[in-house]
């Protein structure tokens, strides 16, 4: 019995001082850690799908018909400019090359030396021209007649026929010859430039039409990727602006080098272009992952994200000032997940609070520092 009354007289004294207690007011100083403001930029990069195309496409088309003799090269394959691809049957294209070739040397021969071999036509020529002069010169004389003028006469004219026959013969000739050498490396397929050999449309033994498409090869080293963006995202970029590709884990840099000026008309989206660098590895029509930097704040005052509060999605801080706080209205710029960027409400050198708390309010004190 005398314990149970102890039990009741104890609760009666704890209930009255925790009475006392919560009469006094009693409310802890809230100790804060805070920052000094100051300025700085803040980006915000942003991510896209783009297709990766090469600066230059070309198709190597055969210009004659024949049996692919044998093909070089595979998918993959980097070649360079001029380098042989594959090779047609071009037996019958050297037999044209040979006999045009034949006809060549009879034609200069014919040129260079007479029926006698003794002299060349421009020799004759020339003698002819003499002979006519100097018949000229007797007939004037009267040492001649006329009638013998007229043979010395017909004997220039036949020399320079036959002269300007056999010019005409010789060039006819050579262009002969030049048209089958040129019809001969038809049957070479070769790369127009360096570049990777993206397809392959020929086989060895296999028949091979004039105007067929036998090769696609892209341009090696640089290439573009495009994607699309937003008006607003679109102001913002710039060319020269570095980007980043991601593909297969593997890091590509590039710059934009073309900023769209007009809208697609089914999505009201711009086009944006990037020159990607040594990028061989990327296929082509391939679609990968890019990062820019698409929203820029500079110059501005920079918080952490944990010292933002929002009110009716309107944005504020604390300002420490003569240890209270103070609640100080913001207008938010830009942020990312740590970061953000201010423009109003906040000068450089303030004292921020950065340390997130449930009791901050306005005009309460504060502390940065433990109390005693």
């Amino acid at each position: 019995m005398k314990k149970l009354v102890y039990i009741a007289v104890l609760s009666v004294m704890l209930l009255c001082g925790c009475s006392k207690v919560a009469e006094s007011g009693y409310d802890p100083v809230p100790v804060v850690d805070t920052m000094t403001a100051q300025k700085g930029t803040l980006t915000q990069s942003s991510t896209y799908i783009g297709r990766v195309t090469s600066d230059q496409t070309v198709t190597v088309v055969s210009q004659v018909s024949g049996t692919a003799k044998q093909v070089l090269v595979s998918v993959g394959d980097t070649v360079t400019a001029g380098q042989s691809l594959a090779q047609l049957d071009d037996d019958n294209a050297k037999l044209s090359l040979q006999k045009a070739q034949e006809s060549y040397n009879s034609a200069n021969a014919n040129l260079a030396s007479n029926s006698s071999g003794s002299s060349t036509l421009e020799n004759q020529l020339e003698k002819a021209k003499w002979d006519y002069n100097n018949a000229q010169i007797l007939f004037d004389s009267g040492a001649i007649s006329q009638n013998d003028l007229k043979v010395s006469y017909g004997q220039l004219l036949s020399v320079e026929s036959a002269l300007s026959s056999a010019k005409a013969n010789l060039e006819s000739s050579r262009i002969a010859v030049e048209q089958a050498q040129y019809q001969l490396n038809q049957y070479q397929l070769c790369a127009p430039l360096d570049g990777v050999v993206e397809s392959v449309q020929v086989e060895d033994h296999n028949y091979v039409n004039a105007g067929s498409i036998a090769f696609i090869i892209t341009s090696s080293g640089n290439k573009t990727i495009s994607f699309y963006v937003s008006d607003k995202v679109r102001q913002q970029l710039q060319p020269g602006q570095d980007i980043s590709v991601n593909y297969q884990n593997i890091q590509i840099d590039g710059v934009l080098s073309q900023i769209g000026t007009m809208a697609d008309s089914a999505t009201g989206l711009f086009e944006i272009q990037a020159t990607l660098n040594q990028a061989d590895m990327l296929p082509e029509g391939i679609k990968a992952e890019i990062t820019l930097i698409t929203n820029r704040a500079e110059d501005m005052i920079l918080l952490p994200c944990d010292a933002l509060y929002f009110e009716n999605g309107s944005p504020y801080t604390f300002v420490m000032t003569n240890q209270t706080a103070i609640k100080t209205p913001v207008d938010l710029l830009l942020y990312n997940t740590d970061q953000a960027a201010v423009s109003f409400g906040i000068e450089e050198g303030a004292e921020v609070i950065v340390s997130w708390s449930a009791v901050l309010r306005d005009g309460i004190t504060v502390t940065s520092e433990v109390a005693e």
